[in-house]
C-alpha cells in the first residue's frame, strides 16, 4: 500500500475521536475544616476562566 494512503486513513479516523470530546468533566473531593473535620452543606463554586460561568454545588 502507498504510505500516503495509509496516513490517509489513519489520519481519518483519529479525527473521529477527537470530536467525541466533551465539555464535562468531573470534580470529587472532601471538605475539611483546618481541624480536618468534614464539612457537610458547604457551598461549592467552581468558576470556568473561558466562560465565566459558576455552577455551584453542595456538598453532602
Amino acid at each position: 500500500m502507498n504510505k500516503s494512503i495509509v496516513l490517509s486513513i489513519l489520519l481519518g479516523s483519529l479525527a473521529g475521536l477527537s470530536l467525541a470530546q466533551s465539555g464535562r468533566g468531573t470534580i470529587t473531593g472532601v471538605i475539611t475544616d483546618t481541624s480536618g473535620a468534614e464539612v457537610a452543606g458547604a457551598e461549592v463554586a467552581i468558576i470556568s476562566r473561558t466562560s465565566g460561568l459558576e455552577p455551584r454545588a453542595v456538598s453532602r
